[in-house]
């Protein structure tokens, strides 16, 4: 028969297995949600590279603009959100991948370049004669 002692005891130790294995758990399944989570910002970001790479016209210019502006802030890596290495790697890559597509098209669309991505919004929103359709 177990006494009271024995299964106060007994209770104890699980309750202790309990919180160590939450300890090691939770982190790990953390992790997880994140990489796919960013597996998904990765997929998105591609789609974006795509859509604002196509500039017909000043609105559309300026809008990949303000867009490399705004990937170049959706869901950066920090602490607390972060997952496995690789997919990190990947995220930054496609990233990067996103904004430098779309600067490529603005740089074809204006004929100029820019030193950086992000400073294209300021560039066009800057430009006193009008950007001639195509050129």
């Amino acid at each position: 028969m177990v006494t009271k002692r024995q299964l106060l005891s007994i209770v104890v130790v699980i309750s202790i297995l309990v919180v160590i294995a939450g300890l090691v758990a939770i982190p790990s399944i953390e992790r997880h949600f994140v990489a796919v989570h960013q597996r998904s910002v990765i997929r998105e970001l591609n789609v974006w590279a795509i859509e604002n790479s196509t500039i017909a016209d000043r609105d559309s210019a300026v809008h990949a603009a303000e867009m490399i502006e705004y990937i170049s802030r959706y869901y950066p890596l920090s602490d607390g959100y972060r997952s496995d290495p690789e997919t990190e790697q990947k995220l930054s890559e496609a990233r990067q991948q996103a904004m430098t597509r779309i600067s490529d098209a603005l740089a074809a669309y204006t004929g100029t370049d820019v030193a950086a991505p992000l400073e294209w919004r300021e560039k066009l929103l800057e430009e006193t004669e009008p950007i001639e359709d195509g050129q």
